[in-house]
């Protein structure tokens, strides 16, 4: 019998570029188990591309406005010469593919309005982590109806983080309170995160619990910084990028995360929670209704931009024992196993399966 020969997808940006999330790594790893194999970081380049085409099967595009926001004067010759590229790599019998991680954008721009739309006609195959994302990609850009639309959830982070390791040495770093159920904001520092939300939650919660902040700073945090200020005792900021094991010390150490988020397309911030099996406090928005569906104990949702729904679903939820809560995270988390969840998005790759709107 024939070997089933692997599928070759290169990838912009590539498994070496990742900054602090390792859904690069898990991502290309689960899809290996599928006979496709990463190649690397593709150049937005038609001289490389005719080089290297014989070798490769498909391209795979994540947060593609990043291609064209490095300057300002320059974005429409880029997204022209994005465009050129697919075309060039579609006459060259490569499979063009995009995830659609954020629709919009995070600090939507104009550029992007016309970037996305004429992106959206040059992919063979849209990955979207969720049904609402899939729709609004239908219905705001339109793509062809011989393009394939793959959901595909976020899957967990198991065996991408440490063990927790001295988790109390690392709050005694940062002057985390130990007397008080922790709960924790844990990601990059957006505007969108709805963090002055979360600042103003802690206080009305007052010493009922004690809130930590723990992120990259992403754009101007100065409000932040005076929001949590003002609520001295209560707030914990750490504006830095963790290493693994601090994440994994955070996390053991937070009874609830909390996720405040005034929008949302996919989280993976949802996703590390439920892995370290840890409830969550989430805005109802329809990634996270999506992904908590059937697991009540896993968590609560709350309206956007409303910390006073924050602060009692806080208080109602920590009442809940935390062999429950942690045992339903842990259950939700398990459904979203790597192999499992790229398995309709490496049969799309092998087969050029449609979504059935021919």
């Amino acid at each position: 019998m024939t070997a089933e020969r692997r599928l070759r997808i290169a990838s912009r940006p590539g498994v070496q570029d990742e900054l602090e999330n390792p859904y690069f790594r898990l991502l290309y790893g689960a899809l290996a188990n599928y006979q496709i194999e990463h190649r690397g970081t593709f150049q937005l380049n038609n001289e490389w591309l005719r080089r290297n085409a014989a070798d490769l099967d498909a391209l795979h595009i994540h947060w593609p406005e990043y291609l064209w926001r490095v300057n300002k004067r320059t974005r429409p010759k880029r997204i022209v010469g994005l465009i050129r590229f697919l075309r060039l790599a579609r006459s060259l019998g490569l499979q063009r593919v995009w995830t659609v991680h954020n629709l919009p954008p995070h600090e939507l721009q104009i550029a992007d309005l016309a970037g996305l739309w004429l992106l959206a006609r040059e992919i063979d195959t849209f990955v979207c982590h969720s049904g609402d994302v899939a729709s609004r990609l239908r219905r705001w850009l339109r793509p062809p109806r011989s393009s394939a639309i793959v959901l595909m959830h976020h899957g967990n982070y198991d065996g991408a983080y440490p063990p927790p390791q001295d988790p109390e040495g690392f709050a005694r770093s940062y002057a985390v309170p130990l007397t008080k159920p922790i709960v924790t904001v844990l990601g990059v520092l957006r505007a969108y995160k709805g963090i002055d939300v979360a600042v103003q939650a802690a206080r009305m919660l007052r010493n009922s619990v004690h809130l930590v902040i723990a992120g990259r700073p992403f754009g101007d945090v100065s409000e932040i910084r005076r929001e949590v200020a003002r609520s001295a005792g209560h707030v914990t900021l750490i504006d830095d990028k963790l290493s693994d094991q601090d994440v994994s010390n955070l996390l053991h150490l937070s009874d609830v995360i909390w996720l405040p988020y005034r929008r949302v397309s996919s989280s993976g911030a949802l996703l590390l929670a439920l892995t370290a099996s840890r409830g969550v406090i989430a805005s109802d928005l329809p990634f996270f209704r999506e992904a908590l569906t059937g697991e009540e104990d896993a968590g609560r949702l709350v309206p956007p931009s409303d910390p006073s729904a924050l602060a009692a679903a806080t208080r109602s939820y920590l009442a809940v024992p935390p062999q429950r809560r942690s045992a339903a995270a842990r259950r939700l988390a398990d459904q979203f196993a790597w192999d499992n969840v790229v398995r309709d998005f490496a049969l799309a790759l092998k087969t050029g399966r449609r979504d059935g709107r021919d």
